[in-house]
């Protein structure tokens, strides 16, 4: 059975209502944040595919997290991540995937409505959110991981 891991992205810059939203990028603060996270997720090990949401802020933190587990493969972006998706699809994206272990990097809402989808609840059921950064891995509907970022 593969694990799925779930991380919403690291802090971004805030918005200055010039830059469009899904082109802003990770704070200094999100940068070190990542990296804890990552230096956390390079300690467990066995990341076999990583994929991101197309958002520069999650590309960001994908990219950083990758960087502090020595990976070597590529990144790949799907849309299904982003906020405003299906987590009904974004989850079935990410069981297609032949990996045993998969690492996403999303947003909120829908990383936590992905979240409450792997755990056997309905999405419109969640109520918990995901911080900056946060980490949740899942093997079937069990929560066997979590980074609070």
């Amino acid at each position: 059975m593969s694990v799925i891991f779930l991380m919403r992205h690291s802090r971004a810059v805030a918005s200055d209502f010039q830059t469009s939203d899904s082109a802003r990028w990770l704070s200094q603060s999100g940068r070190d944040l990542a990296r804890q996270a990552g230096v956390a997720l390079a300690e467990l090990g066995g990341i076999e595919c990583i994929v991101t949401s197309p958002l520069v802020r999650a590309v960001q933190t994908a990219e950083i997290v990758a960087s502090c587990l020595g990976w070597q493969g590529e990144i790949r972006s799907l849309a299904s991540l982003r906020s405003e998706m299906s987590p009904e699809d974004a989850v079935a994206d990410l069981q297609s995937l032949a990996s045993e272990a998969v690492l996403a990097v999303s947003h909120e809402p829908i990383v936590s409505a992905m979240s409450a989808l792997l755990c056997g609840a309905r999405a419109k059921e969640f109520r918990g959110g995901f911080n900056t950064a946060e980490v949740r891995a899942f093997r079937g509907e069990s929560l066997i991981y979590r980074f609070l970022g």
